[in-house]
């Protein structure tokens, strides 16, 4: 056991004062395991004895003195007064940090859909909001280190104080912005002022605490800071939908706790204790005796405000650089789950968007569980503080395995939730690791601001793994995090080998100090940090810094800050060298970027023709007259009517030559939802600086759905022709996708579509987000119908309410998607989770003071197994149960044949995430007759998001469209 004796002096006279061995019990060995350790009576009064004779050579007389000062008891005691005035203000100042830090994840996911969401609201883009926090953790990054050597010269309430009080006000600043540049400001201005505010309490812990003594209170500390997630959810879900006063859910968020942050750093600067000599509330024996027994290491309020010699000391070391890189590898596999975790959940898409806020929760509550159940057994000295973090990223490992390997959606929801609460708790055990190796106040504070900022560049660069273009499995991220995680194992085996001989040495200390102080002795020994460095390597990493007779050499110094630029440098390369060159030149017409490309052209033409379904016939004259100037062989397909007052409709077929039946065929729909909206182009940016030409958002309906994939097929295909002249390509452009399919229907039963096909390709263009989609769920529709008796509504006893029949029944019928299938539910499957019910319109009665004699609803169900004449069985027993058999209320199917089960697709074409969706398309109503073994394949693919596609902020950019025909032209040559 390597305990070294201390060989500093606290006071000016320690080397005159002297010890009588009479008067004072030293033991050394006393007892079984105990190793070479000394031993003093503490006393039981309040004197503290004069000693004389030199009883340990080379150790402080009056250090010796302070520590057996007070009793077991009374040590005790003393902490626990020590905890309550410190442990509660830390944990709500680390609890609103972590709040305040994690409301940007959350404010993506609110309002999704709507104008008030922050990227509808900002027009930003997914990719544009990553930069979010890359923003943060610049200047977080580099104001670290500088902060934290301040807190001792300007005392910690004062600055902790400082920090709050400007970052509350930078937060509640997020509720004036109006833009993506606005955004990144405040971001960088709270990165800013946040700085320096978590290692200052971790030094400030070393002041009052031994190093065996932290791991606690680092849990308790961090207890309420892994809350954060619970709160950031809850307060994302309450405020989710509000508009008062004309700001945004959103924007009430972030106000809401900056005013908090503020209140409380105001009360920060009057509670937080400074120093133990300070602490009026503790008495002179008592402030004596605190700071006696930290070990020798341990940094002192008596020492220099800065130390020069000490940073550089502590630069030469190689543990800085060990931990250095296992916080650096560890955030940039861990930052961007974190950050995007609330929207990988909330694109699972089996809740509601304000529930899936809620299941973030889970992680949360995870976190919290591992932190107190580790931290107890940490505190027991039994376990090696190295172990806990080192499993916690194993297992990370396995649940990144089951994101990269098993994307279906209990899957991903289950991986994703450990995942998070283990990252979460993964810093929580590695704090107690890396402060028992500092040394000095200056070596202190930097060692632990430096492993806090510069082991953030991976927070810089993180969030940027999940790119848009992976969503919404992120499988591509999961792989890269995964590897970035395994090297942080690696980096943690070195740094434990490393720094082995101090955690045992540590923990051993703990266990001796535990069993003296039941004999009312005190341990006079201290760990000594250095033990197991077989040499103090000067020179590390890569001849760093020289050193001669414990003077450093000017070369040293100078590398020293080499070494401090070339680091930011590499942060601020890895942060921002994912982005596109710029365009300089906002101030051009935006239109000339559109006129100068033919495929956003040919978009905006198409978006700019009002097709809303039942009109499409201008839009289908357009495309008809661009297909044949082309020179493709163009079809009108006349679509017989399903009323009389309807006016013209008719697909577009068109294909190469006289190839009539080509061998792959590509098809989208140009029909829309209601209402119309105009085509218009945003920049994501102000009027003034720069954008990226593909993040050019163009809005309007129809942009994602689908014209956005009808464009992207027409060039995907001209291309492949200008490449392939004879490649065998049909186009199929329907109507009446988004009501009835009766486009694709005609199609089907048309002389096109013979029997056996003689296309053995069907690509359907969706928007998919550049996915492949492996399976949508299928479709049933019906009307629940309740018939009553009319009556007067002052006797409605007369009458029979047909609304008040129905109701009961709809109710129940909302239920059935929750119910388990066993209990009358609607079936469920593990690709596409449960199938779920929706009420869309409800209508019935005459007037107010009438009992309404009819009433009726429209139900869709989104069938994620099984057949439509299954959950037409369901849905006839669900009422059935209600209603007793009373026909007066009862489901009416129309067609029995209507509804389509759930459709799968093929995706075994390389390059494509995969992904499953819960809307319906086209593809059930193309009935593909196949005969034999000859199997017709069938893709689902496109750009934009769903998400948007049938709401007022429909949009997509110009990267999504240009990287959709690069998509449709890889299918279309792995086809032919």
């Amino acid at each position: 056991m390597s305990l070294g004796l201390s060989e500093k002096n606290d006071t000016p006279d320690a080397a005159s004062t002297t010890i009588k061995s009479s008067d004072i019990s030293v033991e050394e060995s006393p007892g079984q395991g105990r190793g070479n350790v000394h031993y003093v009576k503490r006393t039981e009064n309040d004197s503290l004895p004069e000693y004389e004779g030199d009883v340990i050579p080379g150790y402080d007389a009056n250090l010796m003195r302070a520590r057996a000062s007070l009793s077991s008891a009374e040590e005790k005691k003393l902490l626990r007064r020590i905890d309550w005035h410190l442990i509660p203000l830390l944990a709500i100042m680390y609890m609103l940090k972590s709040v305040d830090f994690t409301n940007v994840s959350y404010a993506q996911t609110m309002d999704k859909g709507t104008s008030r969401n922050i990227l509808t609201e900002l027009k930003m883009t997914s990719n544009q909001y990553n930069l979010v926090t890359t923003m943060y953790y610049i200047p977080y990054i580099i104001a670290e280190a500088p902060s934290n050597l301040l807190l001792k010269g300007v005392r910690p309430s004062i600055w902790q104080a400082r920090i709050m009080v400007s970052w509350g006000v930078v937060l509640c600043c997020h509720a004036a912005v109006t833009n993506r540049q606005g955004l990144y400001a405040v971001r960088f201005f709270l990165g800013l002022f946040e700085a320096g505010l978590w290692p200052g309490m971790l030094v400030q812990l070393c002041y009052w605490y031994r190093p065996d003594e932290i791991a606690p209170r680092i849990v308790l500390v961090t207890l309420l800071g892994n809350f954060s997630t619970v709160i950031s959810g809850v307060l994302a879900f309450a405020f989710n939908g509000v508009t008062t006063g004309g700001l945004s859910g959103w924007k009430w968020l972030v106000l809401t706790e900056g005013i908090f942050t503020v209140i409380l750093g105001i009360i920060v600067y009057f509670l937080l204790p400074d120093f133990p000599s300070t602490a009026s509330w503790l008495s002179e024996r008592e402030r004596t005796f605190v700071e006696a027994r930290l070990p020798s290491n341990a940094p002192r309020a008596a020492e220099a405000n800065f130390n020069l010699r000490e940073l550089l000391t502590t630069l030469q070391n190689k543990r800085i650089w060990l931990f250095l890189l296992c916080w650096a590898f560890f955030t940039v596999g861990t930052t961007g789950l974190t950050f995007y975790q609330p929207t990988v959940i909330a694109n699972l898409g089996f809740t509601s968007m304000g529930e899936s806020l809620l299941l973030n929760i889970p992680s949360a509550v995870f976190a919290v569980l591992l932190t107190v159940v580790f931290g107890i057994l940490a505190d027991t000295g039994r376990i090696p503080q190295p172990a806990i973090p080192l499993a916690f990223m194993i297992v990370i490992e396995a649940c990144y395995g089951v994101l990269y390997a098993f994307p279906n959606t209990g899957g991903v929801y289950a991986a994703t939730i450990l995942a998070g609460g283990l990252s979460t708790a993964w810093y929580v055990m590695m704090w107690p690791w890396r402060v028992q190796t500092t040394e000095g106040a200056t070596g202190s504070a930097f060692a632990i601001a430096f492993a806090n900022s510069y082991g953030q560049i991976g927070g810089a660069v993180g969030s940027q793994l999940f790119n848009s273009r992976y969503a919404p499995r992120y499988t591509t991220s999961f792989g890269i995090a995964m590897g970035f995680v395994g090297m942080a194992i690696i980096m943690n085996l070195i740094t434990w080998g490393f720094t082995w001989r101090v955690d045992v040495d540590t923990r051993k200390l703990k266990r001796i100090r535990l069993a003296a102080a039941k004999q009312n002795q005190a341990v006079l020994d201290d760990v000594d940090i250095h033990a197991g460095e077989k040499r103090q390597t000067h020179a590390w990493p890569m001849n760093l810094f020289s050193r001669s007779d414990h003077n450093l050499q000017r070369v040293g110094i100078m590398k020293a800050t080499d070494l401090l630029y070339v680091t930011a440098l590499i942060a601020r390369a890895l942060a921002l060298g994912h982005q596109q060159p710029l365009i300089k030149d906002i101030s051009q017409d935006l239109d000339q970027i559109i006129d100068s490309s033919p495929l956003l052209s040919f978009h905006r033409a198409l978006v700019q023709i009002p097709s809303i379904s039942e009109h499409e016939k201008d839009v289908g004259e357009y495309v008809l007259d661009f297909l044949a100037s082309q020179n493709f062989t163009v079809e009108k397909q006349i679509v017989t009517p399903e009323r009389a007052s309807e006016e013209e409709r008719f697909n577009i077929y068109a294909y190469v030559g006289k190839n009539r039946h080509p061998d792959v065929l590509v098809t989208s729909h140009i029909d829309t939802v209601p209402p119309f909206i105009p085509y218009s182009l945003h920049a994501p940016t102000s009027d003034t600086g720069s954008f990226n030409r593909t993040d050019l958002i163009i809005a309007g309906r129809g942009t994602v759905d689908a014209k956005a994939s009808v464009a992207a097929i027409v060039f995907a295909a001209l291309e492949t022709l200008d490449e392939n002249p004879n490649a065998s390509i049909g186009l199929l452009f329907d109507v009446g996708e988004e009501n009835s399919g009766v486009g694709m229907k005609h199609f089907s039963n048309s002389e096109l579509n013979p029997t056996p096909p003689t296309y053995h390709t069907v690509i359907f263009g969706e928007p998919t987000e550049l996915s492949l989609v492996a399976a949508h769920k299928g479709t049933l529709g019906f009307k629940l119908i309740a018939d009553g008796k009319a009556a007067h509504s002052g006797y409605p006893w007369l009458g029979e309410s047909a609304i008040s029949s129905l109701i009961p029944v709809l109710a129940y019928l909302d239920t059935l998607q929750d119910l388990p299938t066993e209990k009358g539910g609607l079936l469920r499957s593990e690709t596409l989770g449960k199938s779920t019910l929706n009420i869309g319109r409800v209508h019935g009665g005459i007037a107010s003071n009438v009992v309404p004699a009819h009433a009726e609803a429209a139900v869709s169900v989104r069938l994620a197994a099984g057949t439509p004449e299954d959950t037409r069985t369901i849905i006839e027993r669900a009422v059935t149960k209600v209603t007793g058999g009373d026909r007066s209320v009862y489901p009416d199917f129309g067609d029995r044949k209507a509804g389509a089960p759930p459709q799968y697709f093929d995706v075994d074409v390389d390059g494509f995430e995969v992904i499953t969706v819960n809307y319906g398309t086209d593809a059930p109503a193309l009935k593909i007759h196949d005969q034999g073994t000859r199997r017709v394949k069938k893709y689902l693919y496109g750009p934009g998001s769903i998400l948007v596609a049938h709401a007022d902020n429909e949009a997509i950019t110009v990267g999504e469209l240009e990287e959709a025909v690069r998509g449709y032209k890889r299918l279309i040559a792995t086809s032919l």
